[in-house]
């Protein structure tokens, strides 16, 4: 068990001692006597008395954060109540795990460890202003109650009588009941802001801001009278009308710092809430939006989330958080556009509008779940001939094609049908043995000339189709091409199975295999495997060859830590799990980013990082992609940390630079996109899309 699993705090217990200590060193491994044995003799101090070394303590105690008490390993070694928590430990270095009781009795503020104090009802409690100081860690039920003095602490709602206040609002008193033994006189600290280890100390609007709120000024609760500012609660003076303040008479809040009163609290810049004036209007990334804090709509900042296992971030309805902002634009590839309604949107008229792609032969929009796009599969006005290759799956794990079919890439089966401008269906057959490629999950498109396309279906078995003269089909043939979609086949003659992801180009496919849960590998982590021609090494089989491999064969040197790969014209590249990029393959346009200029170095056959400037590895990367145009080929990755862009290739250095568009470096990229370009196209922070290296003019439109 770790000093992690001591401090956790279950739910099940009513207090915690909250905030202790949030750095724990090492763990120090102790045995003793349960929390619950009896204390010692003599002059000894017992259990819960102030203690400064170990020998103050009864035999079978130890001294641990300033009382005396007895080691543990986790809450269950202590009584019920009490907490198994980490401190310094006084007689030596490191930390040392006790129980702690979360009712200690006191008779002053002495007797309480920091962060607690001692509260008049003689026991150690935290100071507090809301509930929501009290309840975090796993504490659930607590209440920030109110004693005489008009002192805030937190308490289980059995040790409170439930008051209505002046003006509403719900007061919680702590029963005054002194436990047996406790004398003294108690000097309370000052309540009014609770101690700075407090985890919470937000406005939530809970049951203790009633009990500080609703009481107007003047005599009220304890005929005391209060100036400018403040509210007499019980007798105290109490702050309000500020941030985080109870608000004043008659639901008040300061004007100056456009407040408002929400749930007894004054305050301002949460979703929901009015706009913080002056400096940053709302918080959490919120939006102004008409003078109120608003998220989650399109254009708007996305709502923070909270609780275990919640999103970081979340928009309305089908829209998608893309960093910063929700947006309707979740997916692109070439010159189409997905909007989370699982619509496609294409450039058919170049620089002219954004049209959504129909539904085979009807006029209905397409529904895709996945999709993939060659740059320029559009068509002309005329509508008589179509570009390049665009191919989409539907909710049904159909295939379908538009584009060019020059080389059978369109998949239906088809030898005379040069192209199409509407989506046609993908088949595995012709004429009687005629069917259509189904239970499909994925699809992909050659992103060099848009010759190409394969598939995944949901028995990990791969399926390609179109041009396969470099052995890029991968069932063993180098010297046809085939309009019907074809299972890739290990050398063996077996389905070559195990893939999670392709990349495409027009003599050459990779596949990414995960490795199996049980291997110890990074989440994610795999095999990359290839196909096709290895004239450059784009292969990485550590040679070069004439003759195409037309079977799948594993990357040599990668192994089992690649978490995704990309190729283009005669290059491949992997994103490795340690956060590094390989590359491997033809280097005529410095692609490799290796630092080596073409002139010394034009191929490597085996996977080799991409260095920078200073000819250190590029590290920290999150997502890669190969972009080609014909044969001009441009790699870039996306660095996790700032979203910021690293280039290398044609246009650009022999090794990765950060990339600047328009003069501009880039951050905050979101999704980087395949595309036919020397310039990368992604998705900012905005949700907007960037299509070959410029903010594209073109956007669909968000509901």
């Amino acid at each position: 068990m770790t000093s992690q699993d001591r401090v956790a705090a279950p739910a099940s217990h009513g207090r915690r001692v909250l905030s202790f200590f949030i750095a724990i060193g090492a763990v120090v491994v102790l045995a003793g006597a349960a929390c619950n044995s009896s204390s010692g003799a003599g002059a000894a101090a017992a259990q819960f008395q102030a203690c400064s070394l170990n020998s103050d303590c009864a035999s079978n105690l130890i001294c641990a954060l300033g009382k005396c008490t007895v080691a543990c390993r986790s809450d269950s070694d202590c009584m019920t109540g009490d907490s198994c928590v980490v401190g310094p430990a006084p007689d030596n270095a490191g930390n040392i795990a006790a129980c702690v009781s979360n009712i200690t009795p006191c008779n002053s503020q002495a007797d309480c460890p920091s962060p607690l104090a001692c509260a008049t009802d003689y026991r150690c409690r935290n100071l507090c202003t809301t509930a929501a100081d009290c309840n975090v860690f796993g504490i659930t039920g607590d209440v920030c109650g109110v004693d005489a003095q008009g002192v805030h602490y937190c308490a289980t709602p059995s040790e409170t009588t439930a008051e209505t206040a002046d003006g509403g609002g719900t007061i919680y008193v702590i029963t005054e009941a002194p436990p047996a033994g406790a004398s003294g006189s108690v000097a309370e600290p000052d309540g009014s802001v609770p101690p700075s280890t407090s985890s919470s100390g937000g406005s939530s609007g809970g049951s203790s801001s009633g009990s500080r709120g609703g009481s107007s000024g003047g005599s009220s609760g304890g005929g005391c009278a209060c100036g400018a500012g403040s509210e007499c609660v019980d007798g105290s003076c109490i702050p309000c009308g500020g941030m985080g303040d109870i608000c004043c008479a008659g639901n008040a809040c300061s004007s100056t710092t456009n407040l408002a009163c929400i749930g007894g609290t004054c305050t301002c810049g949460g979703g929901g809430q009015v706009c913080c004036a002056g400096g940053t209007p709302c918080n959490g990334g919120v939006s102004c939006v008409g003078g109120m804090c608003a998220c989650g709509s399109a254009g708007a900042a996305c709502c923070p989330t909270t609780g275990a296992g919640a999103p970081a971030s979340a928009c309305t309805g089908t829209l998608q958080c893309a960093g910063s902002a929700c947006s309707c634009q979740v997916g692109c590839s070439g010159d189409t556009i997905m909007s989370s309604n699982g619509n496609l949107w294409q450039e058919y008229e170049p620089g002219s509008t954004l049209t959504a792609v129909p539904a085979g032969s009807g006029n209905s929009p397409f529904v895709a779940t996945s999709f993939s796009s060659y740059y320029a599969s559009y068509t002309y006005s005329s509508g008589s001939t179509a570009y390049g290759l665009s191919c989409a799956v539907d909710t049904n794990g159909g295939v379908w094609c538009w584009g060019s079919n020059s080389y059978g890439q369109l998949g239906n089966g088809s030898t005379s049908v040069t192209s199409s401008t509407i989506p046609v269906q993908v088949v595995t057959g012709i004429g009687a043995n005629a069917a259509n490629l189904s239970n499909i999950k994925s699809v992909y498109v050659d992103g060099v000339y848009g010759y190409l396309a394969c598939a995944i279906d949901t028995s990990t078995k791969v399926w390609c189709w179109g041009y396969g003269e470099e052995g890029a089909l991968g069932n063993g043939s180098s010297s046809y091409n085939t309009v019907i979609a074809a299972k890739v086949q290990t050398m063996e003659g077996m389905d070559f199975t195990g893939a999670d992801q392709l990349s495409v180009a027009e003599d050459h496919v990779c596949a990414h295999v995960p490795a199996p849960a049980d291997a110890g590998l990074a989440a994610g982590s795999g095999q990359v495997w290839c196909w096709g021609a290895n004239s450059e090494g784009q292969l990485g089989q550590g040679m070069t060859s004439s003759n195409p491999i037309t079977y799948p064969v594993q990357v040599a040197a990668l192994f089992s830590d690649a978490l995704s790969v990309s190729v283009g014209y005669e290059i491949s590249c992997a994103l490795a799990d340690d956060t590094t990029v390989y590359c491997w393959g033809s280097n005529s346009d410095n692609g490799l980013g290796i630092g080596a200029s073409s002139s010394t170095t034009q191929q490597v056959s085996s996977p080799t990082h991409v260095v920078t400037a200073s000819s250190t590895t590029l590290t920290g990367m999150s997502q890669l992609q190969v972009s080609s145009y014909d044969s001009d080929g441009t790699v870039c990755a996306l660095r996790a940390s700032d979203g910021s862009l690293f280039c290398w290739g044609y246009y650009y250095e022999d090794y990765a630079a950060v990339y600047a568009e328009s003069s501009e470096m880039v951050s905050g990229v979101y999704q980087l996109c395949p595309n036919g370009s020397s310039s990368p196209s992604y998705f900012d922070s905005t949700g907007a899309f960037h299509s070959a290296g410029e903010k594209d003019t073109l956007q669909v439109t968000c509901p």
